[in-house]
């Protein structure tokens, strides 16, 4: 299978991603366009990966290329709540949001410290007073807000940045902060509203490294953590006599106040009263805010239709009903146009947004249109929503032609590259993916498999490209042993026996997990209740092999240390999304657990890490599988199916057709 490539602008540089070498390139000569260069002789490796964070980066670096040497650019903050992003900030230019103070609660407010005047010997101090007055005023405002130091007032919101000798003391500095500030009761909603310093480096104008910081930390008061309390901090006001002074601050406007001290328009306890009444009324908003800005679990069917649309229809790379793949896009290494008169399909790849003035995109669109006698041998893969929409209305106003259902745009490149690396037979050998909804799959990479070393991972295409004995395997299984993977695998080959089925997987699979799915609660308990040897552990196994294309499936493998579990299952949640709103739900099979308190040990912690990292929407699925001594359980709740040595006459049935 052939694949050609098609380009529209001028090409920079030969490499896989953006490179830095190629960003200075690129500024050093204003009159160079930088674009991204792909090999052309694998499809796979057409797809860039491209996170957000590089992408504002990027042209936070162009728009300072542009401007006039004088002039202060603006330049937007630091996405709020993240912390993995590369993201730089470039001297002198002038961050675009303003000091503030609480708007909807969500969108974040803003205070800035120039931090630049500070001895040395007094910035952590400094540092540290400063977030815990600014974090207490905004858990107490209920409003999201961030704090930024290396930023300066006038001009108002300029990037100056602070050196930094170690992060590592700022961190331990702020922990022991909050223990101190912070009342023991409020300790440990403090630990969790106040999330990790992050450290943005600052660049000067030629992009050299300035070796500077712009420190910021979010404050983000959840309704789950901070409810209905108030929150107070103590300071030292005296150190010789060790006095302790309490502070109730709060948001007002753009500063932080407190409300203990004296003004001259009322008493001091006369206003704290008043707010303190109207706390329930403040945290119910902030409740209503998280619920209407919380994003429900996305839901996509344009894994499938890629599939389709990729293949023409024969659903794998192998038997492609296309010979030719044309790549065609806006930012590519310039190489020559050969169209065949043979099947092809020209794929459309659309890396930045288009522009009906500037990208010459359009026109090799229209020529293809035309040349194809309409859309059916063309896809489009759009680099996010609004890159697909521009392009849709753009090729509607110039072509006359609706493309909505021959564009990709809803998948990021990852899902594109996995789904795609999927369809060839070979790689489903070698490699192992994970769902990520609608039909669409990442690859996922060894080392980070081996670095979850508390779970054993069900994979789409597990067993697939491996070798067995099929037959000692299933004589084992048959006789008694333990089930494997390898027991589904084979009874799923054509012309084999089918997997022996009970009477509550269909109840599980179509009435207990669609229920758990359906509730608001992050992790969720499912416990199947067995007597020793009636097959309780298969069944559980034949729920998650039954799902591990719609479904992250993973077994328990060790049953202590339940905080680097719960972190585990969490990054197993978020691998490859590049969101904070996975589509996808982890089910996770605990086998043979020795009491229940263990079980909701572990649930808890998987809850709390929801909590701290502010997952929305996603979804983890206790599977408990437990022995149980009794033969028959009465008052059973949805949430339980016990399965004991009874066989129906149905399984009975399929039992005798089992080979011997």
């Amino acid at each position: 299978m052939k694949i050609c490539s098609w380009t529209s602008t001028t090409g920079l540089n030969s490499d896989w991603a953006l490179r830095q070498k190629d960003v200075d390139d690129c500024l050093k000569n204003k009159s160079m366009i930088l674009v991204l260069f792909f090999k052309v002789s694998d499809l796979s490796e057409q797809v860039v990966k491209l996170v957000p964070g590089e992408i504002i980066y990027l042209i936070n670096q162009l728009i300072m290329l542009i401007s006039d040497e004088q002039t202060f650019c603006s330049i937007e903050p630091y996405p709020f709540g993240r912390y993995h992003d590369p993201y730089r900030y470039i001297k002198d230019s002038i961050l675009s949001v303003p000091e503030s103070g609480a708007s909807d609660l969500i969108e974040p407010c803003h205070e800035f410290k120039a931090f630049i005047n500070t001895p040395d010997e007094n910035q952590l101090e400094k540092f540290t007073t400063e977030v815990i007055r600014f974090a207490a005023a905004c858990m107490n405002s209920r409003t999201n807000g961030t704090i930024h130091f290396g930023i300066i007032d006038k001009p108002h919101g300029k990037i100056v940045g602070v050196a930094v000798n170690s992060k590592e003391k700022y961190l331990k500095a702020l922990k022991l902060a909050i223990d101190y500030y912070f009342e023991n009761k409020n300790r440990d909603a403090a630990h969790k509203c106040i999330k990790t310093p992050r450290f943005v480096e600052v660049l000067n104008r030629n992009t050299a490294s300035s070796d500077k910081f712009v420190i910021e930390v979010d404050i983000k008061p959840q309704f789950a953590i901070c409810g209905e309390n108030e929150y107070q901090t103590v300071n030292m006001k005296h150190r010789k006599t060790k006095t302790r002074e309490k502070k109730f601050y709060i948001r007002d406007g753009a500063s932080c106040r407190s409300l203990f001290a004296r003004t001259t328009f009322a008493k001091p306890m006369v206003e704290y009263r008043r707010f303190v009444k109207k706390i329930p009324e403040l945290a119910q908003r902030r409740k209503n805010a998280e619920e209407e800005h919380s994003k429900p679990i996305k839901t996509t069917t344009q894994g499938s239709s890629l599939i389709n649309m990729i293949t023409g229809g024969a659903f794998s790379m192998d038997k492609s009903n296309f010979e030719h793949y044309v790549i065609v896009t806006n930012k590519s290494h310039p190489s020559r146009r050969e169209v065949l008169n043979k099947r092809f399909l020209v794929i459309f790849l659309l890396l930045s947004t288009v522009s009906e003035v500037m990208d010459p995109l359009v026109e090799t669109f229209s020529m293809f249109l035309q040349e194809l006698g309409g859309s059916g041998q063309i896809l489009c893969i759009c680099d996010d929503e609004s890159t697909f929409i521009s392009w849709r209305d753009l090729i509607q106003a110039k072509c006359g032609v609706d493309i909505s259902d021959r564009c990709i745009s809803e998948l990021s490149f990852a899902e594109v590259n996995g789904t795609v690396l999927s369809l060839w037979s070979e790689n489903r050998r070698a490699k192992r993916f994970l769902p990520c909804g609608g039909e669409s799959k990442v690859g996922l990479e060894r080392k980070f498999e081996q670095t979850l070393n508390t779970l054993e991972i069900l994979c789409v295409n597990q067993c697939e490209g491996e070798n067995e004995d099929r037959v000692a395997i299933e004589e084992n299984f048959y006789r008694g042993g333990k089930v494997s993977w390898w027991n589904f695998h084979f009874s799923e080959l054509p012309g084999l026996t089918p997997f022996i089925k009970r009477d509550q997987f269909d109840y599980i699979m179509n009435t207990v997990i669609p229920d758990l799915c359906s509730r608001p609660t992050a992790c969720v308990l499912f416990n199947l209740l067995h007597l020793p040897g009636c097959g309780g552990t298969t069944l559980a196994m034949h729920v998650l092999w039954a799902l591990r294309d719609k479904y992250r499936c993973a077994v328990l493998r060790e049953k202590s240390d339940f905080v680097n579990v719960a972190d585990q299952v969490i990054k197993l949640l978020m691998y490859q999304y590049d969101e904070q709103t996975p589509r996808v739900p982890v089910l996770l099979m605990i086998d043979d657990f020795d009491d229940m308190e263990k079980v909701e040990e572990l649930q808890f912690a998987i809850e709390t890490q929801f909590i701290e990292k502010d997952l929305q929407a996603a979804k983890v699925i206790l599977l408990n599988c437990m022995r149980s001594e009794f033969n028959t359980v009465t008052g059973l709740t949805p949430d339980t199916v016990f399965i004991g040595n009874n066989l129906s006459d149905e399984e009975l049935r399929s039992r005798k057709r089992t080979p011997e």
